[in-house]
């Protein structure tokens, strides 16, 4: 009979322990659950805030003379002229500021056709330079098209940029972007190897640098 009562106690303590570690992976899951649907909803009201930024942009860009806001129907055939006007729209998203210039058409837009000059500013978007990526651009846009007048449009965004170099290993070494994450700023001598395992990690995945006097502070830390 003893050794019944010992079967159901052992039971019964089995079925408890299954039961507790249940309820835990059941909490651990809520938890994780809680944290995606933060993390999602963050993300939606951070897309929302953006599309309502660029609606900002477009509604500013709409209150321009009417001759600034032509459709981009031109002939296809039609192609730049060597003295067509080129006029540049610029709208920071932060600061609302809005500005419009006049410059000397380009040389490489001269004798292009809409199609065209649509590829090259996706193509500029594409491969932003270290000045434009540092000011936030975020589009760059055709307006209007002909062969006497060219409008585009730039639009800003500088609450994108959240750090000013970025550390990375190269060959062992610590390499030192700026903050496109391929303009080099500084090649250094610090072997990642001898770091701290923690550190070797970060580095391996990259880590964001806020400016400069955090940036020297680090790589004083690496080397002392």
């Amino acid at each position: 009979m003893k050794k019944v009562y010992i079967c159901i106690l052992s039971f019964l303590v089995l079925c408890a322990a299954f039961s507790i570690c249940y309820f835990l992976s059941y909490r651990y899951a809520l938890i994780k659950f809680n944290e995606n649907a933060n993390e999602r909803n963050e993300e939606f009201m951070q897309n929302m805030d953006r599309e309502q930024l660029l609606a900002d942009s477009n509604v500013i860009s709409s209150e321009q003379p009417e001759e600034d806001s032509l459709e981009v129907n031109s002939d296809k055939n039609e192609v730049i002229g060597a003295d067509a006007r080129f006029v540049v729209q610029s709208f920071d998203l932060i600061t609302s500021s809005y500005s419009e210039t006049e410059e000397n058409i380009p040389a490489y837009f001269i004798g292009l056709k809409r199609e065209e000059v649509i590829s090259y500013l996706n193509d500029y978007m594409s491969n932003v330079s270290l000045d434009e990526y540092q000011k936030g651009l975020i589009s760059y846009e055709l307006i209007s098209f002909s062969d006497e007048k060219v409008i585009v449009k730039k639009t800003y965004n500088s609450a994108n940029i959240d750090f000013k170099y970025f550390l990375q290993v190269y060959a062992d070494t610590i390499v030192v972007y700026y903050c496109d994450k391929k303009t080099i700023f500084e090649y250094t001598d610090i072997c990642v190897s001898s770091l701290p395992e923690s550190e070797q990690l970060k580095l391996n995945y990259g880590i964001e640098v806020k400016d400069d006097e955090e940036l020297y502070g680090m790589l004083e830390n690496y080397t002392s």
